[in-house]
Parts: structure tokens; C-alpha cells; sequence
């Protein structure tokens, strides 16, 4: 028979474990697809995850700055530790033009054993897929920005 006191002992050593798994702060590389490569300047990218056994939740923060350069193509972005299996990996966020409009970014794994991720928008058609990068979904610029939250196994 379980009693309440079980329970809550239980639960106890349950947020005790969580405790101890504090969040931590890195930061995340910005590459695209091809040349030239972007460049963050005074802009901001910030990350942060956390790890409970196998599972990795993480989070990315970027703000485009009047002097940031976006390279041409889709952007990747790495994650703080590689990825068991690239399909595994799945988060969404927010990105927004400047105070204009409003996009829903997905995130995409990269592939097994890859610690990067990409961000997709726009599926309009079965096998279609359209990666964040310089001009999408929008033309970037000063002030623009995205935040994503992911999980993922870590290998």
C-alpha cells in the first residue's frame, strides 16, 4: 500500500535530482550553406540547455544587428552537445520582422551525430521545405529576431 508520506518522499528525491540539473548557458555557431558566412558583429545569439539523463532541452536567442551580415543561404545553428539521431531533434519558437510581422519557425535536426540544427518555415507542399536564411521568410534586418526552444537524445 502507497501513503501519502511515500509519495512525497518520493516526489521529494524527484526535485532534488531536477534541482541539481541547473540550466547552463553556451553559444550557439551561426553558419549557412555556402559562402560568404554570416556574421553576428555586435548582433545577439545566446543559448542555454539543460540535460535530465539522455534528454537535452535547449533554447536559442538571436538579434539581428544594424552591422550583422546573413550570409547566403540557410543558416545552422549548433547545438550544445551532438545529437543521437538527426529526426529525433524537434523544437519551435518565434521570429519576427522588426515589429511587422510574426513567423513560427521549426526546428529541424541536422542528422545522427550532428550537433547542428536548422530552422524551417513554410511546408506548403508535401517534400517542400524552406530554411531561415538572409531572405527568409523575410529579409533580414537590424533588430529583427528569433527564439527557439528544442529537445533532443544526446548521443
Amino acid at each position: 500500500m502507497i501513503y501519502n508520506a511515500d509519495v512525497a518522499s518520493a516526489a521529494g528525491i524527484v526535485q532534488s535530482k531536477l534541482a541539481l540539473n541547473a540550466w547552463t548557458a553556451y553559444t550557439p555557431s551561426w553558419t549557412s550553406m555556402s559562402n560568404p558566412q554570416p556574421a553576428l558583429n555586435s548582433g545577439t545569439l545566446e543559448g542555454r540547455w539543460v540535460q535530465l539523463g539522455k534528454t537535452v532541452h535547449g533554447s536559442v536567442y538571436f538579434v539581428a544587428a544594424s552591422n550583422t551580415t546573413f550570409g547566403t543561404s540557410w543558416w545552422f545553428f549548433t547545438l550544445p552537445t551532438t545529437s543521437a539521431t538527426g529526426h529525433g531533434l524537434h523544437g519551435t519558437g518565434y521570429a519576427e520582422n522588426n515589429a511587422v510581422t510574426g513567423y513560427i519557425p521549426m526546428v529541424r535536426g541536422v542528422g545522427a551525430g550532428d550537433n547542428r540544427f536548422l530552422l524551417m518555415y513554410g511546408f506548403q507542399n508535401i517534400g517542400e521545405q524552406n530554411g531561415y536564411g538572409p531572405t527568409l521568410p523575410f529579409t533580414w534586418a537590424d533588430n529583427d529576431y528569433f527564439y527557439v526552444g528544442f529537445t533532443y537524445e544526446t548521443s
